[in-house]
C-alpha cells in the first residue's frame, strides 16, 4: 500500500511541477500513476494532501518534539526546537529534487500557501503552550504567543528558504550550510534581543 501511495505522490509532484497544482486534476494524477481516481482518494482525502504527504513529517516531528520534551529534563523547549531545525536541515540534504519541486509548487498556489500557513499557526500554538508550561509569567501581555510565532517561524522560514535556494540552483550542500548558519544566527539574535536573558532563561 505504501508503494502505491508513493507512486501517486511521485506522479502527482511531477505533473504539478510541470503544469501547476491548480491545473492538474486528480483524474490526471490517477492516470499518470496507473491507478483509478478512487484509489487516489482512498489514500488522500484532498488533492493538496498529496503535495504535503512528505512534508507532513516535518509538522509531525515538531509536534512529537514538543510532546516528548519532558524526556529531556533541564533542556528548555527553545533549545530543543533549535536542535530540531538543524536535524531537519540535515534530512533535506538527501532530497534536493523533492525539495525543489515542493517549494516551487506551493509558492505558485494560494491554496497550498494557505495550508502551509495553517501548519505554521498550529506549530506556533504548540510552542506557545510549551513555553507557558515552562514559564507561566510569559503569558503576561501575550509574550508567549509572540515567542511561539517567532520560534515556529524560524523553523519554517529556514526550511522554506532552503527550498528556495535549491530552486534557484544553489547546490544542496551550500544551501544546507547557509541554513544551519541562519538558524544559529536567528537564535543569537534572540539571545541579544532579550538583553541579559539567554535562551536558557526563557
Amino acid at each position: 500500500m505504501e508503494t502505491r501511495r508513493l507512486r501517486i505522490v511521485d506522479a502527482a509532484m511531477t505533473l504539478f511541477s510541470e503544469r501547476g497544482f491548480d491545473n492538474v486534476s486528480t483524474a490526471e494524477v490517477a492516470a499518470a500513476a496507473g491507478v483509478t481516481e478512487k484509489t487516489v482518494f482512498n489514500h488522500f482525502g484532498r488533492k493538496e494532501d498529496i503535495v504535503f504527504y512528505r512534508s507532513d513529517s516535518m509538522i509531525q516531528v515538531m509536534e512529537q518534539t514538543i510532546r516528548d520534551r519532558h524526556q529531556h529534563p533541564g533542556v528548555p523547549i527553545i533549545e530543543l526546537l533549535r536542535e530540531l531545525t538543524h536535524r531537519q536541515i540535515d534530512l533535506r540534504d538527501n532530497i534536493s529534487d523533492e525539495l525543489r519541486k515542493f517549494t516551487a509548487i506551493t509558492a505558485a498556489s494560494p491554496t497550498l500557501e494557505r495550508r502551509r500557513l495553517l501548519a505554521l499557526n498550529s506549530d506556533a500554538e504548540l510552542v506557545r503552550d510549551a513555553l507557558l508550561e515552562e514559564k507561566p509569567e510569559l503569558g503576561a501581555g501575550g509574550l508567549a504567543t509572540a515567542l511561539g510565532y517567532i520560534l515556529a517561524s524560524i523553523h519554517w522560514a529556514t526550511l522554506t528558504e532552503l527550498g528556495n535556494a535549491v530552486t534557484r540552483g544553489v547546490s544542496i550542500d551550500a544551501a544546507c550550510a547557509t541554513a544551519h548558519a541562519a538558524v544559529d544566527r536567528g537564535y543569537e539574535i534572540l539571545r541579544s534581543g532579550f538583553g541579559s536573558s539567554t535562551i536558557e532563561d526563557l
